[in-house]
């Protein structure tokens, strides 16, 4: 009896604990790879109360074989060719070329990549790597322990286990970096639609409104959040709508299927692009 009370007991907290996914890959990107080292450490040498599956390349994964001791962490080598979307190379190439806000900063690759976490988290939640029932995206430099951000002996603490267990299992969550007036204004201009189902004027590539570093959700939800996202970015792709980064997808998405989503906002006085630091403690 003592036994099956351990098992059972056992069982519980491995359900209970949320499944979060990230990435590293060496690619041209908004910062160097010795400022992503500090945020990633800052991440995975605090993965005490969740699990973390990383996706990776060959040329990336030294960077985080140090943390790979840590049981709760698992790597998975997933080369850019392997990609879900890597079947639009020539598309993310021509939408690389106009998208003239980021082109001279980040590779076409780091767009791609921004466009597969739904991706990776469904793989995830499919492969058993981790048998939870709560999922989420986490941008390995979420954490970045300055002044904006909790530190690092919080992140420690993080998440609170009651917070993750008392999410709505029906919402896919996200953070909401924007004014509850210019949110409503940018749903009604992603609802004007044209025949073709898109936005008559398409999105600005100038918008904020949602972070795109972050999501959690039910495992129930992921498959009907993967196919939403996709087919709408294949819709943007037929139709030579821009895709500037994973951040207008989402919002087209979120205005279309209202009810599917739970917003969430930054604590006063933090970066407000990382509210699920606080959210969650």
């Amino acid at each position: 009896y003592l036994y099956l009370y351990f098992y059972i007991k056992l069982t519980l907290c491995l359900y209970s604990m949320i499944t979060f996914v990230t990435s590293w890959y060496i690619v041209k990107a908004k910062f160097n790879k010795e400022v992503y080292a500090e945020w990633i450490n800052n991440l995975l040498a605090n993965v005490n109360n969740f699990n973390l599956v990383i996706f990776t390349n060959e040329e990336s994964k030294y960077m985080i074989e140090p943390y790979l001791k840590n049981k709760k962490i698992k790597a998975i080598v997933y080369e850019w060719d392997e990609f879900s979307t890597y079947k639009y190379k020539d598309k993310w190439v021509s939408n690389h070329e106009i998208n003239h806000s980021l082109n001279n900063m980040v590779h076409w690759k780091l767009n791609m990549l921004w466009n597969e976490k739904i991706n990776m988290v469904k793989i995830v939640k499919d492969s058993l790597i981790f048998p939870n029932n709560i999922f989420g995206w986490c941008d390995i430099g979420y954490f970045r322990c300055n002044s904006a951000s909790i530190d690092f002996d919080t992140i420690k603490e993080w998440p609170n286990e009651d917070k993750v267990n008392g999410i709505d299992k029906h919402k896919i969550y996200y953070n909401q970096v924007c004014n509850s007036y210019y949110l409503n204004n940018l749903v009604r201009h992603a609802l004007t639609k044209s025949d073709t189902d898109l936005p008559v004027t398409p999105i600005p590539y100038n918008q904020i409104s949602i972070a795109g570093g972050f999501f959690l959700t039910h495992g129930e939800n992921v498959n009907w959040w993967w196919n939403t996202f996709y087919s709408r970015l294949k819709l943007y792709f037929d139709n030579n709508y821009l895709v500037k980064d994973d951040q207008i997808i989402v919002i087209d998405c979120i205005a279309n299927n209202l009810k599917h989503f739970k917003l969430i906002k930054q604590e006063a006085g933090l970066d407000p692009w990382f509210g699920f630091q606080t959210y969650l403690l």
